[in-house]
């Protein structure tokens, strides 16, 4: 793999991360106010 291709992957990485942690701060504030109906 060249290393553009791996600077890509791990940008694309890094902004995955960022949803997966506003999705799980929404969850977990969710789960805060109550369970899911």
């Amino acid at each position: 793999m060249r290393e553009k291709e791996g600077g890509e992957i791990r940008q694309k990485d890094y902004k995955d991360i960022i949803k997966w942690k506003r999705g799980f701060h929404l969850l977990f504030q969710a789960e805060k106010r109550g369970p899911l109906d």
